[in-house]
């Protein structure tokens, strides 16, 4: 997965990228940034209110409750229109762009804030990839949907 986002251009000439920290059943993207020392890469942090916010990878962090590591509160945020790439992780894909994500809404509000400019690239497993998805108007579509044996450009 890694070797495949390395030779993403969206993400080889990002400034700056947006990883996650995965939960168990996410994909492990942790590797990624020491093949692209250059990026500076921020990352999420799911506080006590309905929005993400963005951090710098680097910050100091703590287990969320949920189970995955993130920035510690009070850490300074990053402004979401910074980020070139957003890699984002999903429990399903389709090949037209559209994720699932568990059902908060936490992603597509952050990447409601995104520049218009920036790629959203969706990171699962191929079996997580399925012919279709149901979409609703605030969903995000991705740019690019990254799998274990793909790479595949959306019609988003």
């Amino acid at each position: 997965m890694v070797d495949h986002l390395v030779g993403l251009d969206a993400v080889t000439t990002a400034r700056c990228a947006c990883i996650y920290l995965p939960m168990d059943h996410e994909v492990d993207l942790r590797a990624l940034p020491d093949h692209l020392p250059d990026v500076r890469w921020v990352t999420t942090r799911t506080g006590d209110g309905p929005d993400l916010t963005l951090h710098d990878l680097d910050a100091p962090r703590e287990r969320h409750p949920w189970g995955f590591d993130q920035p510690v509160a009070g850490t300074p945020e990053v402004d979401p229109t910074t980020v070139d790439t957003w890699l984002v992780p999903g429990l399903a894909f389709d090949l037209r762009g559209t994720r699932l994500g568990h059902g908060v809404g936490y992603y597509d509000r952050l990447l409601a804030r995104r520049r218009v400019d920036s790629v959203v690239v969706g990171v699962t497993t191929s079996r997580h990839v399925v012919g279709s998805l149901p979409r609703e108007d605030h969903d995000v579509d991705m740019d690019v949907v990254v799998t274990d044996d793909r790479v595949h450009h959306t019609s988003a």
